[in-house]
């Protein structure tokens, strides 16, 4: 269970939501398993809503609305926030788990129904690109936005010290890191790991979905319904308005399809997110590949960009021992093939 005081600093930290915020300006963060209690304060109440940017979307366009609260099929709005009534917010309960989302003002802010996840007591120490002072966690992950030099996924705010670290890389691009995710802390005190929602994810045919067999999420971030297969369902989840991460399709209803921007992989600090089903399953992305090729008077570039940090060897399939590059923790490596040197190439890791 996450400490609730460091919940408490965190939203503290966020910038107010002035109304003469600009509308592009105004985003939404949320925190996964977190629910926000205060009955005097709500606005409305909307069970049947299916995805959670309609939920936030129905916020937006209240001008009194500071926070939700979203479990799949159910949508409550309010207008006070955390940041209000700290005292307010808690873990959420069993059966289910509740996202919260909070109204802010973030300069960068992208058109998604949100733009950061904050996981409080979190940090990802490892894969530091840039750390500079901040004020705040808002000005933190406006940073993040704005980073000219690199694609920031995510960020840790240290408040004691007022440090902010930028990672070009996340919780789902360390999944598959030998050892296990290096870098990342839960427990931490002092220190609010804040993801990226507005990035735009390497996103193309060379997907890998795996199948996590027996158990389904309690809470999704979208459903839709008759949906014709299991591959219709996967490109709804790659082509979502959020970075989508994991998939159902069948198993709580004919044709329907549950996505997720969560995963195994980003849920650590919430308590029994899933339900044991011994028939069901979960799709979780593995990882995405984009390869583009330009021509050079010596030969072609294979530029490759992939979604989670690769090690391993490329080479072409004709010269797998003259013609390859050995790649070490990276997002984005390329290999030269001279002409003669074959003209496909392969992933070994």
């Amino acid at each position: 269970m996450v400490p609730l005081v460091v919940v408490k600093a965190t939203l503290a930290t966020l910038a107010t939501l002035a109304t003469s915020c600009p509308e592009e300006h105004t985003t939404f963060t949320i925190l996964t398993g977190f629910v926000f209690r205060d009955p005097e304060a709500i606005l409305t109440t909307k069970p049947g809503v299916l995805e959670l940017g309609t939920c936030l979307s129905s916020c937006r366009l209240l001008p009194a609305c500071r926070s939700v609260n979203y479990e799949t099929g159910l949508c409550v709005t309010f207008s006070t926030s955390a940041k209000d009534r700290p005292g307010s917010l808690a873990t959420s309960e069993f059966p289910v788990f509740t996202m919260y989302g909070e109204r802010t003002c973030l300069q960068g802010a992208c058109a998604r129904p949100w733009s950061f996840e904050l996981v409080p007591s979190s940090s990802l120490s490892s894969h530091t690109r840039e750390s500079l002072p901040s004020s705040s966690s808002s000005h933190c992950m406006e940073a993040c936005l704005a980073s000219p030099h690199f694609t920031c996924r995510s960020a840790t705010y240290q408040p004691s010290t007022g440090t902010c670290s930028l990672s070009e890389v996340d919780r789902h691009s360390l999944a598959d890191v030998e050892g296990g995710r290096a870098g990342w802390a839960s427990g931490v005190q002092d220190s609010i790991y804040l993801e990226s929602n507005c990035v735009q994810d390497v996103r193309a045919k060379l997907c890998d979905f795996r199948p996590v067999s027996g158990k389904i999420l309690k809470t999704v971030d979208s459903v839709h319904q008759q949906v014709s297969s299991l591959r219709a369902c996967q490109e709804l989840c790659l082509n979502a308005d959020y970075r989508c991460h994991s998939f159902d399709w069948g198993e709580t209803g004919e044709g329907v399809c549950r996505l997720s921007h969560q995963s195994s992989s980003s849920l650590g600090s919430v308590a029994q997110p899933y339900l044991a089903i011994p028939s069901a399953v979960t799709h979780e992305m593995a990882a995405c590949f984009n390869v583009s090729v330009s021509c050079t008077g010596e030969g072609m570039v294979a530029q490759v960009r992939t979604s989670r940090l690769f090690s391993g060897r490329v080479y072409s399939r004709a010269r797998p021992h003259s013609c390859a590059v050995d790649v070490q923790d990276s997002l984005d490596f390329h290999l030269h093939i001279g002409y003669r040197s074959g003209r496909a190439g392969k992933f070994s890791s």
